[in-house]
């Protein structure tokens, strides 16, 4: 099965990931956000650059593209074995970002639902698991890429608010509901949504908590959903799926905000019912869409 007919499924609540190693420690990382797996580049160092940023190389010509080490950010031992040695290039926030990285072992096909949301004992790792897997006798780790990617290049966050200050008092009694699995994003997308007048949010660590809310008809219904992808227990299609065939509001706008809209991942939420989709970090984008549904 292709990587494109994997994103073109519907309804499934899965996803596969790339399993891969740091010494005795695994991780994944989403299929959909790895561009290719190479072994070598020919890499050019920074001045005085951050320690888990290796240097730069060329992508065939096309794209000058960061190498961050991933066991340096993470404190983990380097590896001593040269045969252990890859680079796993990623797409995602419409860039690309090399991590370095040790043996990579297998791709696995995932239920979200079998993903487990990290708790106090993953802060280790820097608060940057984001899920945790159980699986033939392993625990496999979730990084967040973004996270990371932003840490390291500030730039690549989201974008400087430049809204009309003019409609805060419009967007002051909307109430949205954000459902996102990344406490580091979810802060800064919350935070913005708030600069720019949109104060009424209620925010879900993942898809399962924001579809059992919404389900609950005593609740209070939102005026629209922001929704990520990428998120333990259930993602954001599934998400969409369920308020879309199972809810007493299926017509409520619903905008997905994830760093995976691709053509072909923005055509499979199309067709689940997404309202509309916006590529992180697009956060101006995102305000103009929703003062579009609600002013």
């Amino acid at each position: 099965m292709s990587k494109t007919d994997i994103l073109l499924e519907s309804g499934t609540n899965e996803f596969e990931i790339v399993e891969f190693s740091l010494g005795n420690s695994h991780f994944g990382i989403n299929v959909a956000k790895v561009h290719q797996i190479i072994q070598h580049a020919d890499v050019a160092l920074i001045p005085n650059a951050e320690p888990a940023l290796e240097g730069v190389f060329d992508l065939r010509g096309e794209q000058v593209v960061p190498l961050i080490n991933l066991a340096t950010y993470l404190h983990l031992p380097q590896s001593n074995n040269p045969d252990a040695d890859n680079i796993i290039i990623t797409e995602f926030n419409n860039t690309y970002t090399a991590f370095h990285v040790e043996s990579v072992a297998r791709i696995h096909r995932i239920s979200w639902s079998s993903v487990e949301s990290p708790d106090a004992v993953t802060h280790s790792h820097k608060g940057v698991v984001i899920g945790i897997i159980r699986l033939e006798s392993k625990i496999i780790l979730l990084l967040d890429f973004e996270k990371i990617l932003m840490e390291l290049s500030p730039r690549s966050g989201l974008e400087e608010l430049k809204s009309e200050r003019s409609l805060e008092a419009k967007r002051s009694n909307k109430k949205l509901f954000i459902a996102e699995d990344s406490e580091f994003l979810r802060t800064k997308l919350i935070d913005v949504l708030h600069q720019a007048g949109y104060v009424n949010t209620t925010e879900f660590t993942n898809g399962e908590e924001a579809w059992n809310y919404i389900s609950n008809p005593d609740n209070v219904t939102p005026s629209l959903i922001i929704t990520d992808i990428e998120m333990p227990k259930m993602d954001g299609h599934h998400l969409i799926t369920k308020i879309r065939t199972e809810s007493s509001v299926p017509e409520i706008p619903i905008i997905i905000f994830s760093s995976l809209i691709s053509e072909a991942m923005y055509k499979k939420g199309k067709e689940l019912g997404a309202s509309e989709q916006v590529s992180k970090p697009q956060i101006n984008a995102l305000i103009g869409i929703i003062d579009n549904f609600l002013q």
